[in-house]
């Protein structure tokens, strides 16, 4: 007599499901922050942003899981949960109401948000020291130019009239002149002045 088989009911594994959506979520961090910042990637190595990522994914992962297991939509699809987890993460966490460990997932979700404000502020700060140091750098080169050159520089690149308005700032000031106008040309005129011949 032939005899039935029943087959157990496959689950997803798990470990695909969370590694999927930490990729997606180190992604989003990073485009997000750089967007806001108008910042580039290089410029993202804090603590601030580890710990952006780190609660960004808590709540990701955690919405993924969720997902998992109330939306049988979504059985057996990784992309799908993980995608549902970091991009649908307050609608899940809104609609079932759920908590861990008394902690409301709303809670989280306010957490990730004065993370992200930090890392901003973090990332914006290190943006700004690096501009800093760049026009610094390349204004200790451009100050190493004649004066005569240094005024047509500025003629060209900053306009008429601006070379006898920082000679005379220079004076008031008691400032080295060249320096001055060294200056002007790396913070007002930064990518063309990079470009000029330095000997």
């Amino acid at each position: 007599m032939p005899t039935t088989s029943i087959s157990e009911p496959t689950t997803t594994p798990l470990f695909p499901i969370i590694a999927t959506t930490l990729l997606l979520t180190a992604l989003i961090c990073i485009i997000d922050i750089c967007h806001e910042a108008k910042s580039s990637p290089k410029h993202l190595a804090t603590w601030s942003m580890v710990f952006f990522f780190a609660i960004s994914a808590l709540g990701n992962v955690t919405a993924a899981l969720i997902a998992k297991d109330h939306f049988p939509i979504l059985a057996n699809n990784v992309y799908m949960q993980a995608f549902v987890g970091v991009f649908g993460f307050q609608g899940v966490i809104k609609n079932l109401n759920i908590s861990f460990h008394d902690i409301g997932f709303l809670k989280i979700n306010h957490w990730i948000q004065v993370a992200k404000s930090t890392a901003l502020a973090s990332v914006v700060e290190i943006k700004a020291n690096a501009q800093i140091k760049r026009e610094s750098d390349l204004a200790a080169k451009l100050k190493g130019l004649p004066l005569i050159a240094l005024n047509s520089h500025v003629l060209t690149l900053l306009g008429s009239g601006i070379s006898i308005t920082l000679a005379q700032k220079a004076v008031a000031e008691n400032a080295d002149e060249c320096e001055v106008k060294a200056y002007a040309l790396a913070q007002g005129a930064y990518a063309r002045a990079s470009k000029i011949a330095i000997p």
